[in-house]
């Protein structure tokens, strides 16, 4: 049976509650944690529930707070970001929560998301990342793999944010489903994405983690999300299932895709 506990966690003085969903069955396994970081991706959240429930794990889930300012509510996709406010300070920041893992992303995403840089803010920022890896997504230091869940309204691998690795000048990309191209898989270990190259089931891309290495200091490459802290910076395998929302059988979709994905074949 899947337990849920909310445990919160200061971004500055604004309190975000981390979600802790977790099934100790005995199918569970070991070293995989889920990661849902978006609090508009709720279908990833449904998805993996699912999951979770039948075979065991533990996922993480951002709930951002509600108060938000009555200026930002209309701003195109707010809910997808942190609205937070730091001491001594009544401005309201915006942090995209994918964006805050590395130094280079979290510097860009301050100033972009806030019309200007703000070294305070940052620093909530990265404190606040800091705490969210090493007292829950690393909790124990045991993790083997993160799975990050995610719904996107018409991303696919194409697009220039996700880098991906070049062989003999082709991308090390597989769309064996080319009608729902924005439904893939972003792995960042060479040995699962031959995996799943080889199953030729869901599309995938293998994330360039050497170039993105070598212009560490651009934000072009180095975005500080997620995937990247783990291609760069701890070197933890990275799987990410990505799902269109507005796909008429997205869950079911997620929920297979999760399904091929969770086993222990990816360890």
């Amino acid at each position: 049976m899947t337990i849920s506990a909310d445990h919160n966690l200061k971004l500055g003085r604004t309190d975000i509650i981390v979600r802790i969903h977790e099934n100790n069955s005995l199918e569970r396994i070991p070293g995989s944690v889920f990661v849902n970081l978006h609090d508009d991706e709720n279908i990833s959240v449904q998805a993996t529930l699912q999951v979770i429930e039948e075979r065991g794990g533990r996922l993480i889930e951002l709930i951002h707070p509600n108060d938000v300012p009555v200026d930002l509510r209309e701003r195109p996709k707010i809910n997808r970001y942190i609205v937070f406010r730091i001491s001594g300070d009544e401005h309201y920041y915006i942090a995209d929560p994918n964006r805050i893992f590395t130094d280079v992303g979290r510097k860009n995403d301050i100033y972009l998301e806030n019309y200007g840089s703000n070294v305070n803010a940052r620093q909530a920022v990265e404190t606040f990342s800091d705490k969210l890896l090493r007292d829950f997504i690393l909790e124990g230091i045991n993790t083997d793999v993160i799975i990050a869940v995610h719904n996107n309204t018409g991303l696919d691998l194409s697009d220039p944010s996700i880098i991906l690795k070049k062989k003999d000048g082709q991308t090390e990309k597989n769309e064996p489903q080319t009608n729902l191209l924005s439904n893939f898989l972003l792995v960042t270990n060479e040995n699962h994405y031959t995996r799943f190259v080889n199953q030729n089931k869901y599309n995938v891309g293998l994330q360039d983690n050497g170039l993105i290495l070598q212009n560490r200091d651009s934000s072009n490459y180095n975005d500080g999300s997620i995937s990247v802290y783990c291609g760069i910076v701890n070197k933890i395998p990275y799987i990410n299932v990505e799902v269109c929302s507005s796909y008429s059988n997205a869950l079911q979709y997620q929920v297979d895709m999760l399904r091929s994905v969770y086993t222990r074949e990816h360890n």
